[in-house]
């Protein structure tokens, strides 16, 4: 008969290792030791050799610890874990299996083995090591004869988190010997980690006197606290400079913070006379100074700057710079020191011959005033405007020299629309001078046709308006004075000017009043001097000679241009603007380097421009120069040229150039001695 054995299986660990246990119960992963015996039947199975039941089963409480944020490197204080034993019979030896990160603590031990129902508390820590991480894992509680009961673990591994606000300073620019003060504030951001062993070390460098003060900061410095820092400063160094403040604390804790300075020279720099609104002063930074009346600012110690005068209307122009530079042009300027530099600046007047037509009959000169000014503000020409007319008086003697400039206001200093100038002062308009002629209308345009209405006539050395028998002013008569300017009847005359030589009073002054003429413009609003004429950088120099005989040859008469130059602190060579037989005048020069420039700064010969540009017309009495030739860029004749160069007075004539009161003017005169226009080569 077959004997049955009956088993009750518990769940064990590490049965299917356990030679004792029976193979049913291993299959089911429940572990009895037994052997054949016991009963045949009944509920208990028998007894015989019946099998004997191990049960042991561990709990953990609790069964997670959650530790926090710590720092990296520390140890947590110790949590506690309970284990029991909850078998009912066997006792057990346990041993604790733990992931990197965390430890038992020597407080608290289990004995070596943990009798049935017993209990016993162990003490757990977090031991993060040194990178910061997040610790996530699970430990657990072992035995030979028993299942692992495990728990939960987790923890943060953290560094303390300093910041600085401001994060670093630049001082900018700061005089020398000037005080400075920043405060830096130091913040624990950490919301669980306090900052222990919290100092300072310092790069101060050698700007001047430092100072570092700890104004508030202690340890430990606790989590979400602030606390300030102080740095100052004397800079008695020039030059550029940087220091820095490192703090550093537990765990982890390093912030350094960094300031720098550049020591500079107070630079001054004032705009002076001319318009305000169109002119100012700029250096060539990006960003930098632009100054129109006065500004001062910090320059860096060894800057160089580019300072350049900048104007939004060609009436208004540099006369020079003062202080720190002077001349013309840009202002390049080192800064070592303090200093202080100015541009001198004039704006002048506009004036124009108008680009339109009239007759005589002009609505008087409140009428010939509103044409001025609509066509200067058509152009874009600011100011108050007049026409340059002159009126009848029929109680004055003829040759009494009357003509009144008060319609100028008492105003001086004029330039055409170019920017060039043309007069200064209604002394010198009464001469008939200009420095460049008044060919410019209100846009710029030459206008070379016909002269301007003026009613002037010159004599006795001035101006004057007409006077006694003739009103020369297009409408007055005895019985109307004052109605100058008012009628275009071809029985009536009016005065009238030439731009391009006599330009008040030409040669052949009057015309009847239905006659078309041009208009002179004058602005009567500023009242500074004339601008002083400039030639451009790196111009060629001309200039009048001394009168000479019809006698010297090509080299002679060169040598004496070079000579005269010489004189004048010229250092080049010069050749005379004379024809030849067989040669024109130009030959010999370099037409395309521009034109050249008296010593004055006024143009004096352009050879892509008319013959009328001669810079010397109107500026002396009647000036005639040798020239040799019909025009400059004609071949002279034995006829022209006093035979080649060989005669001194006598019958033998030589071209010459009328250059003042007829500048385009050439024809033959006498060999006698006259002036030559010496260029440089």
């Amino acid at each position: 008969m077959r004997r049955l054995l009956r088993v009750s299986c518990v769940l064990l660990a590490g049965c299917h290792d356990w030679p004792g246990a029976l193979e049913e119960c291993r299959d089911a992963g429940r572990c009895v030791q037994g052997s054949p015996g016991g009963g045949t039947g009944g509920s208990s199975g028998g007894a015989g050799g019946g099998g004997v039941l191990v049960q042991t089963q561990l709990t953990v409480l609790p069964d997670t610890l959650a530790f926090g944020d710590l720092a990296t490197g520390d140890t947590s204080a110790g949590r506690p874990l309970t284990i029991t034993n909850a078998a009912t019979a066997t006792a057990v030896n346990v041993r604790l299996t733990l992931p990197p990160g965390f430890l038992r603590l020597s407080t608290g031990q289990c004995p070596p083995n943990l009798s049935p129902s017993e209990s016993c508390t162990v003490q757990m820590a977090f031991n993060p090591g040194s990178t910061p991480m997040a610790y996530d894992a699970t430990g657990a509680v072992v035995a030979d004869n028993a299942p692992a009961a495990t728990f939960h673990l987790s923890g943060n591994a953290v560094t303390s988190s300093l910041s600085v606000t401001p994060p670093a300073r630049d001082f900018g620019i700061i005089a020398l010997d000037a005080g400075l003060s920043q405060t830096f504030t130091l913040r624990n951001d950490s919301s669980s980690i306090p900052i222990t062993g919290l100092g300072f070390s310092t790069a101060l460098g050698d700007a001047g006197t430092w100072q570092f003060t700890n104004v508030s900061c202690a340890s430990p410095l606790a989590p979400l606290s602030t606390c300030q820092v102080r740095v100052d400063l004397s800079a008695n160094v020039p030059g550029r400079h940087a220091g820095s403040v490192t703090a550093s604390g537990t765990p982890g804790a390093v912030r350094t913070f960094n300031f720098t300075l550049q020591t500079g020279a107070p630079l001054s720099v004032s705009v002076n006379g001319g318009v305000t609104a169109e002119r100012f002063v700029t250096d060539d930074l990006d960003g930098g100074l632009t100054c129109s009346t006065s500004c001062a600012q910090l320059v860096p110690h060894g800057d160089s700057r580019t300072f350049r005068f900048v104007t939004s209307r060609n009436r208004t122009q540099l006369e020079g710079w003062s202080g720190a530079c002077q001349g013309l042009g840009e202002c390049r300027l080192t800064v070592t020191g303090p200093a202080a530099l100015a541009a001198e600046v004039r704006s002048n007047n506009y004036m124009f011959i108008s680009s339109t037509l009239h007759t005589g009959k002009l609505g008087g000169f409140t009428g010939a005033n509103s044409m001025c000014q609509a066509l200067a503000a058509d152009a874009g020409l600011p100011g108050t405007f007049i026409a340059l007319l002159g009126r009848w008086d029929g109680n004055l003697a003829q040759g009494t020299p009357v003509f009144d400039w008060n319609p100028m206001n008492g105003k001086r200093g004029w330039v055409r629309v170019d920017g060039k100038p043309f007069g200064d002062s209604t002394a010198s308009l009464d001469q008939q001078q200009w420095v460049y002629p008044p060919l410019l209308d209100e846009r710029g345009r030459h206008v070379t046709d016909v002269g301007a209405w003026t009613g002037l006539e010159f004599f006795g050395g001035r101006m004057r308006s007409p006077a006694g028998c003739c009103p020369d002013t297009c409408g007055p008569t005895a019985s109307t004075p004052g109605a100058d300017w008012t009628d275009d009847a071809p029985s009536k005359s009016g005065r009238f000017g030439n731009p391009s030589e006599r330009w008040l009073a030409g040669s052949s002054p009057t015309v009847s009043c239905d006659a078309m003429r041009h208009l002179y413009c004058f602005d009567t609003t500023l009242n500074e001097p004339q601008v002083t004429p400039r030639a451009p950088p790196g111009a060629r120099r001309g200039f009048l000679s001394s009168p000479l005989p019809g006698d010297k040859n090509r080299t002679a008469i060169d040598q004496f241009c070079t000579s005269e130059a010489a004189a004048l602190g010229f250092d080049a060579g010069f050749r005379a603007l004379r024809g030849e037989i067989g040669a024109a005048p130009l030959d010999g020069h370099d037409l395309d380097a521009g034109p050249w420039y008296q010593p004055n700064g006024v143009a004096l010969f352009d050879p892509a421009a008319s013959i009328s540009s001669l810079g010397l017309a109107a500026r002396t009495p009647t000036v005639m120069t040798w020239l040799g030739a019909p025009r400059p860029d004609v071949v002279g004749t034995p006829v022209s040229t006093c035979q080649g160069w060989h005669a001194d007075g006598g019958l033998q004539n030589g071209d010459v150039w009328f250059t003042s009161s007829a500048g385009v003017s050439v024809g033959p005169t006498f060999c006698g001695s006259y002036p030559v226009i010496c260029l440089e080569r």
